[in-house]
């Protein structure tokens, strides 16, 4: 026994039937009149992802006491090695 046909409905823009959980037409993209906006996206100011740093660099550069040791490290080795 059929329940019937799968609910659809129908895209204002192009008349296609679509889906009945389809969000948008699967043709023209056009959203469905009835269908709740999309949620917007969380505010990321001021956060890490608003400048994100290259793979493996949060690990290098997590603690900024690293850095500044690797630079003075650097410097050290390069004035060593010019004074002697």
């Amino acid at each position: 026994m059929s329940a019937g046909p799968a609910p659809t409905w129908r895209c204002s823009a192009c008349d296609t039937y679509n889906d009945a959980g389809a969000r948008a037409c699967a043709v023209c993209e056009t959203p469905r009149p009835d269908a709740a906006p999309a949620p917007a996206p969380a505010s990321t100011i001021g956060s890490d992802d608003e400048y994100p740093l290259p793979w493996g660099a949060n690990f290098l550069l997590g603690c900024g006491c690293l850095l500044l040791a690797a630079v003075v490290a650097l410097i050290t080795l390069v004035v060593l090695l010019i004074l002697n």
